[in-house]
This record gives C-alpha cells, structure tokens and sequence, in this order.
C-alpha cells in the first residue's frame, strides 16, 4: 500500500470539512424545522384562543344588552308607572294644591290683622 500523497491528504481534509459543514447544516435545518412546527402550533393555540376570546366578549355584550333591556323594563313599570305610585302622586299633588289654597287663605288673614295693628287698632 502506498503512502497518500499530498494532494490527497488535502483533498480527504477538505472533503471531511465539507462533510461536517453539511451536517452543521443539516442538524440546523432540523432545528429550523422544529422551531417552524413550535410557531405554527403556537399561531394555531393563539388563533383559537382568540376566537374563543372574542366569541365569549360578543356573549357577554349581548346579554349586557339583554339585561340593560329588561332593567329599563323593570324601572319603567315598577317605580314610576305602578297604580300605588300614580294613586300616591295624585295625593300629593291634591295636597300641595290644598297647601297653596290655605296658604293664600292665611295671608288674605293676616293682612287685615297686619294693616290693623299698623294703624293703631
């Protein structure tokens, strides 16, 4: 057997070198591949938890809207517009006008008893 020369000697470093830049490369092809296949599961959870996200804001809106309606509802039919209320605003507005007609009363009174003493009466 004989001895390599050189040149061949060369040749087989280069090729060894070369080798292992292509698996240097390829096992960063691999680790590529794996970050590419964790991003992609990672976009896909993200994007169905923002869909369900989004799906559970639109629900809480409309029945935000639903309960909004149905207390306006409840206002408007129990405190102001009930027959107790309406039977109690009648009475007070029959007893202001009663106070506004004694009030009137009392000052035509008190008039003639003022005017007296002020002249001497």
């Amino acid at each position: 057997m004989t001895q390599p020369t050189e040149t061949e000697l060369k040749l087989r470093r280069e090729i060894t070198t070369l080798e292992q830049q292509v698996l240097e490369k390829h096992a960063d092809n691999i680790k590529l591949r794996k970050q590419i296949e964790f991003l992609t599961l990672t976009t896909n959870e993200a994007g169905a938890k923002i869909s369900k996200l989004t799906k559970e804001v639109k629900d809480a809106k409309k029945t935000n809207q639903e309960l909004q309606g149905e207390l306006s509802i409840v206002k408007a039919t129990t405190v102001t517009n009930s027959p107790e209320m309406r039977d109690a605003n009648k009475k007070i507005l029959t007893l202001k006008l009663k106070i506004k007609e004694l009030e009137t009363r009392v000052e035509g009174l008190i008039d003639p008893v003022q005017k007296a003493r002020e002249s001497g009466l």
